[in-house]
């Protein structure tokens, strides 16, 4: 690895195997994040408990251009990070998911969530517990009352505007969620 690495164990021994560990998972990540500047590690080992082992915490802090990615890595219920190796691949794992999102970040990269369907309510059949959305592309959607969120069928009135969940019916599309607009997540 060309990249400045530092290790550093807390409330342990410094070990040549455990030193190995990091950095063959240290040059793991510099392949997967090229413009990496600098890798801190800490290993620490907190305390021992009185009904399980020794819980490792990881440490990493990450250089990059246009920022740092910093990760620590604890598991107080996870008996697997009893394991100094374990605990080091998990953070470092993490580390490289952090890596990727600061990347995506710096280039733009990040995902655009695509808007739900939306669309206005154009004929309701309360008698029969359904109705009918004309989505803004001209398709109409049926939907059943208990596909409108917080039980709200029968609010809805002819030419509420909506958003739809939609999944594919016996006969065709059909709305697995309504949510009138201005109500909600999504809307």
């Amino acid at each position: 690895m060309e990249t400045p690495l530092n290790i550093a164990f807390r409330d342990t021994e410094a070990s040549p195997a455990l030193e190995a560990r990091i950095r063959h998972e240290a040059d793991h990540l510099a392949r997967r994040a090229p413009r990496l500047t600098r890798c801190d590690v800490v290993l620490e080992a907190p305390h021992r408990h009185k009904h399980q082992g020794m819980l490792w915490r990881v440490h990493i802090r990450l250089a990059l251009p246009g920022g740092e990615v910093v990760v620590t890595h604890e598991s107080p219920r996870d008996h697997a990070h009893e394991s100094a190796a374990v605990a080091l691949r998990d953070a470092f794992r993490a580390a490289e998911r952090q890596v990727e999102r600061h990347r995506e970040k710096q280039e733009g990269d990040v995902k655009a969530h695509a808007a739900p369907p939306s669309g206005r309510v154009t004929r309701l059949v309360p008698q029969a517990d359904h109705g009918f959305v004309t989505l803004d592309d001209g398709q109409d959607v049926y939907f059943h009352r208990h596909s409108v969120a917080e039980h709200g069928f029968d609010a809805l009135r002819i030419g509420d505007a909506v958003t739809l969940i939609m999944s594919e019916g016996e006969e065709g599309p059909q709305a697995s969620l309504v949510r009138p607009v201005g109500q909600g997540p999504g809307a």
